[in-house]
């Protein structure tokens, strides 16, 4: 296997590399592949239909970093296991 992956508990801030930061789960084993790019909001006014309009400005900075933490929803995973028909075995079983 390659790669290795830092062990983070649920709720755990966590501060990724700029791109190709790999996260995997704790359960299911999937992999992600994710990039995270530090923004600035900008309000550009309202279009005709009155939504709000906004410019994504990157923010080019070495000082500031992306944090991220992640959790598992058990009822929202549910629901998408049930919707997709996912069913999850455990091993030995």
């Amino acid at each position: 296997m390659g790669k290795s992956y830092v062990n983070v508990k649920s709720n755990e801030w966590v501060y990724p590399t700029k791109k190709g930061y790999y996260f995997a789960c704790c359960d299911c084993g999937l992999v992600h592949e994710m990039d995270f790019q530090p923004i600035l909001i900008v309000p550009a006014g309202k279009n005709a239909k009155g939504l709000e309009l906004v410019h994504i400005v990157p923010i080019v900075n070495r000082d500031i970093r992306v944090r991220f933490r992640a959790r598992r929803s058990d009822r929202r995973t549910g629901q998408v296991r049930r919707h997709r028909h996912i069913k999850i075995q455990e091993e030995g079983r």
